[in-house]
This record gives C-alpha cells, sequence and structure tokens, in this order.
C-alpha cells in the first residue's frame, strides 16, 4: 500500500504542473533593400538575401510618374542549395519564358542585402515551354515546379517541372483542376498521403475585368501519383489574399505572410494551414508585415521578409527576419519532480541489492502473475512504442494494430509450453540448452547475434527520447543519454532480478495511468468531445490498410512480420527469457504470460487512441499546434510536454529506463553465462553491464551527433 501511496503523490506533483506551450514570433528589421520594390525575385546565395529585378514607379520630365521594371518583375523565385532560380515575369509590354539561375560564386560585389551582384555567377537554364507571368513555383528536393500563371493575356491553368539540378526539359503535369490562379501561394509539404504540391489562394478575372474573383478552395497535388484534389475550405477559415507569400514551417505545417482583400487592405496577422488535419488559424502578426507582393524566403531555421507594396501604388524596401521560436521549455517544477522520481527509483534499487548469483540473475523466484504480466509487457513495449505508435495513429492510421495483435496469442503460447525448459532448472542463459544439445560455438555465435541486436535496441532506447526532446525544448541529448545511461548501468549492476521487475512493473502502472490522463484532457479539449475523437477514430480504424511508410503494405504482411518478431522475442530474446524463471510454479508464470500478452495490446490500443485524440484535438484547435515541430515524431511528447511537462518526463523516462536497464542486466547475465571464464558468477555480470553501459552511451552519443 505504500508503493501505491508513493504513486499517487508523485502523480499529484506531476499534474501540479500543469502548462501550455505557444509558438513564438520574432522579427527583427536588418540592412533594406537598396531601393522600394514588389513583386521582385528573392533566393539565398552564398548565405545571404539575393533580390533581383522587382516594380515600382518613378518620375519623367516629360511623362510624369510611369511604371518601372528593374528589368522585370511578378515572376517566382525558389531556393535551391545551389543559389536561387528565378522563372518568368514581365518587363514593359514584355512577357518571359526564361529561367535564371544565381549560383553560389566566391567573389560577391557586396556583402550586405542589395540587388546588385556579379553577373558572372548567372546561369540561363532551360526555357519554360511558354511565357508567364504572375507564377507560382516550389522545389521539393528534386523538381521545380511552376504553377499557373498568365501567359498572351489569358490565365494559365498548366503545371510544369524541371529536374533540379540536371534537368534539360520542362515535363507538363496534369493542369490544375479548377480555374487558372493569378498569384498564387505554391508550396511543397508533406500530408498524410505522403508530399504534395499545395497551390493556395490566388485570383482570376470576373466577368467585370476590374473585379476579381479570389479563390478559396486548396488544390493539393500529390507527388507520387502525381493526381490533383481540391480541398474545401470552411467560410469561416480566413485563407490567403491577393499578392500573399508563404512557406513550409515544419513537417506539416504552411504559414502566410500579407496579401490584400479586393478592397485594397493588406493584412498584418500570420495565417497558419495544417496540411494534415486540414485546418485553418491565425496568429498575432506585425504592422510591417501588412503588404502584398513581397518575398518570404528561408535561410536555416529563419526567413528573409523582403519588400512589397504596402497600400495602393506604395512600395516598402525593409527586409525583416522572421522567426518562429517554440516556447515549450522544461520548468523547475518539472525538472524538480523528475530528479525526484530517478531518486526514488535509485534507492529502491539500493534497498534490493544482493550478493547472491541466484538473486541477481532469477530474483527470489516467488513473482506474482500481475507483476510478471507487467514486468514483460515493459519489456516487449518501450519508450520506441510511447512514441513511435501515437506517431502512425496520427498521421495515418491504426495499421500498427496488425504488427501487435499476434502477441495476444504467442505470448501466452510462449508462457505455456516455453516455461517448462527454464523452471526448475539452473540455466540463466536461453542459449544453455541450445549448447547442451549442439555444441558452446554454436550457442555462443547465436548468443553474440542477439548481443548485436540487444546493443542496437539499448542505443535507439537512448537516443531517441534525447533527440525528440532536443528537438521540442532544446534540451543537450548529450546530457540526457549521459544521465540515463549511468542511471541504468547503476540500476542494473546495484540491484537484482526483482529489483528490475519492480522498475518495470511501476513503468508499466504510470505509462497506463498517464496515457488514461492525457486521453481524458484530449477528449475534453476535443470541440465535440468524445464523439469528435470517436470520429476520428473511427476514420483512422477504416484505414487499417494504410501505413506511414507506404500505403501498399498489406495487413496480412504487417501480421505475418508481427509474428514473426513476437516469436522471435518469445523464443530467443535473454530479456524475455528471465520472466520464465520468475515463479517456480508453472500456473502463476503462464498467467503472468497471459495478462502480458492482453496488456500488450490494451497498451497499443490506449497508445492508438492517443494518437487518434491528438488528430482530432488539434483539427478543432490549431493554435495549440507547434508549427516548428520538424517531425510528427515529435507531436505526443510535444502534447504531454505543452500539458502536463512533469507528468510527461516521468512517462517518458520510465518507458526508457525499464527497458534499458532490463537489456544491461541481461547483457552481462549473458556473458557471465555464455563467455566467462570464472563461472556464471554475478561480479562477472555486473562488470559486463558495466562495459555495455559505456558502450552503449558512446554509440548514442555518435548517433546523435551524426543526426
Amino acid at each position: 500500500m505504500r508503493i501505491f501511496r508513493n504513486i499517487f503523490f508523485i502523480l499529484a506533483l506531476m499534474l501540479a504542473s500543469l502548462a501550455k506551450a505557444q509558438t513564438e514570433l520574432h522579427v527583427v528589421p536588418v540592412v533594406p533593400m537598396s531601393k522600394p520594390m514588389a513583386g521582385h525575385y528573392a533566393g539565398i546565395v552564398n548565405d545571404e538575401l539575393w533580390t533581383w529585378g522587382g516594380f515600382n514607379y518613378t518620375m519623367t520630365q516629360y511623362r510624369g510618374v510611369i511604371p518601372k521594371y528593374y528589368p522585370q518583375a511578378y515572376g517566382a523565385s525558389v531556393s535551391v542549395p545551389q543559389g536561387a532560380v528565378c522563372l518568368g515575369g514581365a518587363a514593359d509590354e514584355y512577357v518571359f519564358a526564361q529561367a535564371i539561375w544565381q549560383k553560389h560564386i566566391d567573389h560577391r560585389d557586396h556583402r550586405n542585402f542589395c540587388n546588385q551582384y556579379d553577373h558572372s555567377g548567372r546561369v540561363n537554364l532551360t526555357a519554360m515551354p511558354v511565357q508567364l507571368k504572375y507564377l507560382s513555383a516550389a522545389w521539393d528536393g528534386e523538381y521545380i515546379y511552376a504553377v499557373g500563371g498568365e501567359s498572351d493575356s489569358c490565365a494559365n491553368t498548366d503545371v510544369y517541372r524541371l529536374a533540379w539540378p540536371d534537368g534539360k526539359v520542362w515535363e507538363k503535369l496534369t493542369p490544375i483542376p479548377d480555374k487558372a490562379r493569378l498569384q498564387s501561394v505554391a508550396v511543397v509539404q508533406n500530408s498524410v498521403t505522403g508530399p504534395c504540391l499545395y497551390v493556395f489562394g490566388g485570383y482570376q478575372a470576373g466577368e467585370d475585368a476590374s473585379s476579381p474573383v479570389l479563390h478559396r478552395s486548396v488544390l493539393r497535388l500529390n507527388l507520387r501519383s502525381l493526381e490533383w484534389e481540391s480541398l474545401p475550405v470552411p467560410d469561416s477559415a480566413q485563407v490567403p489574399g491577393m499578392g500573399a507569400t508563404g512557406v513550409s514551417v515544419g513537417f506539416c505545417s504552411v504559414v502566410f505572410i500579407g496579401g490584400k482583400d479586393l478592397s485594397g487592405k493588406c493584412e498584418d496577422k500570420i495565417l497558419v494551414y495544417n496540411t494534415y488535419t486540414d485546418t485553418w488559424s491565425t496568429m498575432e502578426g506585425n504592422p510591417s508585415f501588412a503588404r502584398c507582393y513581397a518575398t518570404l524566403t528561408p535561410c536555416r531555421d529563419y526567413f528573409y521578409l523582403a519588400g512589397g507594396e504596402t497600400q495602393k501604388d506604395t512600395f516598402t524596401d525593409d527586409i525583416s527576419v522572421v522567426q518562429f521560436l517554440s516556447t515549450c521549455r522544461l520548468n523547475g517544477m518539472s525538472v524538480t519532480v523528475l530528479c525526484v522520481f530517478l531518486l526514488a527509483l535509485l534507492v529502491f534499487a539500493w534497498l534490493h541489492r544482493t550478493n547472491s548469483r541466484k538473486m541477481y540473475f532469477l530474483g527470489d523466484e516467488n513473482t506474482p502473475w500481475w507483476a510478471i504480466g507487467m514486468s514483460l509487457s515493459m519489456t516487449i513495449l518501450s519508450t520506441i512504442s510511447l512514441i513511435l505508435i501515437p506517431t502512425a495513429s496520427f498521421a495515418s492510421s491504426w495499421s500498427s494494430l496488425w504488427f501487435y495483435l499476434p502477441l495476444l496469442f504467442v505470448v501466452p503460447l510462449a508462457g505455456r509450453y516455453f516455461g517448462n525448459l527454464w523452471i526448475g532448472t539452473e540455466k540463466t542463459s536461453v542459449y544453455d540448452k541450445l549448447g547442451i544439445c549442439s555444441s558452446a560455438c554454436v550457442r555462443r555465435t547465436v548468443s553474440v547475434c542477439w548481443m548485436l541486436f540487444i546493443l542496437l535496441r539499448a542505443v535507439l532506447l537512448l537516443a531517441l527520447p534525447a533527440y525528440i526532446l532536443y528537438s521540442i525544448t532544446g534540451i543537450s541529448p548529450l546530457v540526457f543519454i549521459f544521465v540515463f545511461g549511468l542511471f541504468a548501468a547503476f540500476y542494473a549492476t546495484v540491484g537484482g532480478m526483482k529489483a528490475i521487475v519492480g522498475l518495470q512493473t511501476l513503468s508499466c502502472i504510470v505509462l497506463l495511468v498517464g496515457m488514461i490522463i492525457l486521453l481524458i484532457t484530449l477528449i475534453t479539449g476535443c470541440a465535440d468531445g468524445l464523439n469528435g475523437l470517436l470520429n476520428s477514430g473511427a476514420t483512422k480504424f477504416s484505414l487499417l490498410s494504410e501505413t506511414v511508410l507506404c500505403k501498399s503494405i498489406s495487413p496480412c504482411v504487417l501480421s505475418v512480420c508481427g509474428l514473426l518478431y513476437a516469436i522471435m522475442l518469445m523464443g530467443g530474446d535473454q530479456t524475455v527469457w528471465r520472466h520464465y524463471g520468475l515463479n517456480t510454479n508453472h500456473q502463476v508464470a503462464s498467467r503472468g504470460f497471459l495478462f502480458a500478452g492482453v496488456l500488450s495490446v490494451l497498451i497499443v490500443l490506449v497508445l492508438l487512441m492517443v494518437g487518434t485524440g491528438m488528430f482530432a484535438y488539434f483539427a478543432s484547435d490549431n493554435t495549440a499546434f507547434d508549427i516548428t515541430l520538424n517531425r510528427p515524431e515529435c507531436v505526443g511528447v510535444y502534447y504531454m510536454l505543452s500539458r502536463f511537462p512533469s507528468l510527461a518526463l516521468v512517462i517518458l523516462s520510465s518507458a526508457c529506463v525499464a527497458p534499458l536497464v532490463s537489456a544491461v542486466h541481461s547483457f552481462g547475465l549473458a556473458c557471465a553465462s555464455d563467455f566467462s571464464f570464472e563461472g556464471k558468477s554475478a561480479l562477472s555480470a555486473r562488470l559486463f553491464s558495466l562495459l555495455f553501459s559505456v558502450v552503449v552511451i558512446v554509440l548514442s552519443e555518435l548517433l546523435i551527433s551524426l543526426l
């Protein structure tokens, strides 16, 4: 009872540190353009903003104020790693089909933001098939896309692409399935169906040429199937106006700045579109954002907003650095709760320390069935499952359920028939019997293969949560790896098997209770409550044949892979085989394995519901989504950290250290059993566990440095 009171006390502390994160906007003016411009070209060349061309008015002696092109404007431009590419445009009465590539060059006449560059770095590319102005362009890493525009005074629905950088011919794609769009915004961003080309806003000429009609629908081109889809926009949502500019931010957001309505008023707020949930929201912008026909150019983790028209026939030379920053940070309460939780676990391991070889390897062999089931569930699942399963549900469907369903019958069958090979014997390694049946060489060869597998798994257990936390909060992943690696080393070497089972049981309880709490907050946060979550869940469940990676993977293939994985775990994983000997009563052990199979699938279902709940929640409140998230794997951890930071840290750390400690302990046990020349001693197992921990820490930090 004292343990449960402590658990509830820790949960109360975790829930006390309630928080809500939002995205912050930072705007810093920098060196202005050489002259006020609109409709110009822009890109990043040599890590500096490069602008060229543009439109303004000039005073002449005989004709007064006349429009002036410098030398051309109202085309489109994209940044590529090798420089900037400019497409189409107009000058006086001419419309261009040319494509110009401003390369990276060593010599530059100006070091600051300017319009004049050495023309030695400029290259003429293959001209587009038609002369276009008022078009939009995007780059997906392989192709440059040109969409819509005006040709020969007629609106154009054509879509072209050019392979970059080796393409020689513009390929014509399926035209846009709507009326032609002038001055639209084209971006490439991820969606639930894969990378897509999105076309937003734009206008077309109405029956009266002086009254253009703004487009509200969103067009999406799947870059795999090259098929268009028109996405309706709710009447209550605000959409980009004429001359707006937009860029992709994070892994599923598109940000729009500027643009004007039909009355000519420019928008100073920021519009945000989520490509996963197909929802719109607004952010507080900046008075300097009220402009149209400007350029918004990405550079590293910020953007350059340059030039534009602030009102009719009034232009600006302003250049501002725009940056979106996440406010999801850990507070003192969260860190304190985490330290108390880890310290309590270390004290628990110290109290259960033992010098007995049998107690260190197998425990007291009287573990209750429910503890066996919880411990085995946390061995099968881990922080990898905690992160990836909700991600799959949020980003795609419930298809990962097919992978885990075989656990429902493989785990109980293994407990019933494999347990007899362990109970009542002195074997401490799953490969002891293999060595008796064949030879020591075969036993050690198979054991080495398992060690390589468990080494890879342990590295992922440390590196994945460290990288996710770094992406969200900025915490150094090396600190996370070092702290939790040392924790696992101390716990596995000091505490025996009984302490490890206690840790995994506690981690399972914390994970289940925490996920249920998060599920309740998601239900209460959805606009339609439980109905909204169930509707999203029905949609996700109906797409069981789809996966995040490839829609062609059938449920049968996933189930077969899951079956093979479950058989491998139950038949050859040291961390699983130790559970066969946790109770000498075969019926109790078998009951524990039956409970583990049911509990593992139940946890997977809860995690899938959490991912679906996050989808429904962010679909109903897009303002709560952090647009700076750069990977879908960050969504689940971000939501937990933004609502209950202490609870999130404890769930994440317990799901990380429980299987990690088990892996460290099992590695030492296998080495002592299969390779130690001193016999199966607890001392040799502890030394091997320490060595394994050091290797895991080093490899995890090397992996993070590569990322």
